[in-house]
């Protein structure tokens, strides 16, 4: 533990900075080197102030160095306001190729651009401009956009203007089996129950339709099959 003695002219300048000082930081500082020179233990300063022990340590050591000129410096985190040159360019990059995560996000920024910053400051930056950690979702592996593009212009939308101009009718069908079984039940017992089920090959099975322009949903169950 750092022993340090505070010489009586120190302590009236701390009792005039430490409320004096423009800024809150160095006032803290300066508030929390005021209370270790009236006596009082540290682990009660660092409640007092709202730092932790190890903080009203630095300060101390800070001060043996420096004096009260080592307190008065105050160097503040780069922001990530820096960044903002380079949005197009980051969004670009991120769009063709999202990162993972805010680690992975720190070291392509700072590969694009040349700017290094924290972690924090990163996540705050990728908010601000719009980006969000979403869940991603899957999309079937065989897919086409180029099939699927070709559908749509030439299959799907000529039927839906045709249904728009009231000559047919447009609907979106899908089916879902679900199987027959106990499958997700909880009790209050003394050892697992085990419930009586149907085979895994019983299922009960649904049809919808949806209407295109009118939303109309109209549905078939059996327990069977649909052809």
């Amino acid at each position: 533990m750092i022993d340090v003695c505070i010489p009586a002219t120190d302590m009236d300048v701390l009792q005039e900075e430490r409320y004096t000082h423009p800024h809150p930081r160095v006032q803290r500082k300066l508030h929390t080197l005021y209370l270790v020179g009236l006596g009082y233990p540290r682990h009660d300063v660092a409640r007092v102030v709202g730092v932790s022990e190890g903080t009203v340590r630095n300060y101390l050591h800070a001060y043996a160095a420096g004096g009260l000129e080592a307190l008065r410096q105050f160097n503040p985190h780069p922001t990530s306001a820096a960044l903002d040159a380079y949005t197009d360019t980051i969004r670009q990059a991120f769009v063709e190729q999202p990162p993972h995560t805010v680690q992975e996000a720190v070291d392509r920024i700072e590969k694009v651009t040349g700017i290094r910053r924290s972690p924090t400051a990163v996540r705050t930056w990728l908010k601000k401009t719009g980006f969000g950690f979403r869940k991603t979702g899957p999309i079937p592996a065989k897919a086409d956009p180029v099939a699927q593009r070709l559908f749509l212009e030439t299959q799907l939308e000529p039927v839906l203007a045709q249904a728009q101009a009231g000559t047919r009718h447009v609907f979106f069908m899908d089916a879902a089996h679900f199987v027959l079984g106990a499958w997700l039940g909880y009790l209050w017992c003394l050892t697992r129950a085990f419930l009586p089920t149907p085979s895994g090959r019983q299922r009960f099975n649904v049809l919808g339709a949806l209407h295109a322009l009118t939303h109309e949903i109209i549905t078939v169950t059996n327990e069977t099959s649909i052809q």
